[in-house]
């Protein structure tokens, strides 16, 4: 009979269309002065995808080259939702004897001013991607990616224009395609 690698297989269901509709809706505030900014975020993603993946060839299992244009028989939505929140705190921006002590030209000065220039954020999100159709070796649909995150981070301004930040992610995760 007649044999076929993975890799004939693999690279004979690489055909699709595919559309993404996106809706989103954000939110960001100033409060204190501007020494608070929260922010939320939401995105719903839906994504419709047609392939052509071959049907296999009843009398030998394999797929069947014939059908590599034909588009419909596989047709697949997916949806799923994106969720951020995060802030920023300036707690000493505005304050008016940091203010006057910054606009001294002495160290005592300087050291004001990047203190007042100090910011902390931190956001948090989770996640949907919405991918191309993806198949494991069996042919089974592989699912879209997905993840949660965290981020914190702290900023120095040291200069009009330098600014030294440090941040720490921490991420998770799953059901990863792999292209």
């Amino acid at each position: 009979g007649e044999t076929a690698t993975v890799k004939d297989v693999y690279f004979s269901q690489g055909m699709q269309k595919r559309k993404i509709l996106t809706e989103g809706l954000s939110f960001q505030s100033s409060l204190l002065e501007n020494r608070i900014v929260p922010t939320v975020g939401f995105r719903r993603d839906r994504s419709y995808n047609q392939d052509n993946r071959p049907l296999p060839n009843f009398a030998n299992g394999l797929p069947d080259p014939a059908q590599l244009m034909w588009f419909g028989q596989n047709k697949k939505w997916t949806a799923g939702d994106t969720r951020s929140k995060g802030v920023v705190v300036r707690p000493f921006q505005g304050l008016a004897f940091l203010d006057r002590a910054a606009e001294g030209g002495d160290f005592g000065g300087y050291l004001a001013g990047v203190v007042r220039g100090l910011q902390f954020s931190y956001n948090q999100s989770d996640s949907f991607v919405p991918a191309d159709v993806a198949y494991n070796l069996f042919g089974d649909v592989l699912p879209n990616p997905t993840g949660r995150g965290k981020d914190y981070g702290v900023t120095l301004r040291l200069a009009d224009r330098l600014n030294v930040r440090g941040n720490r992610s921490e991420e998770h995760t799953s059901e990863l395609q792999s292209h």
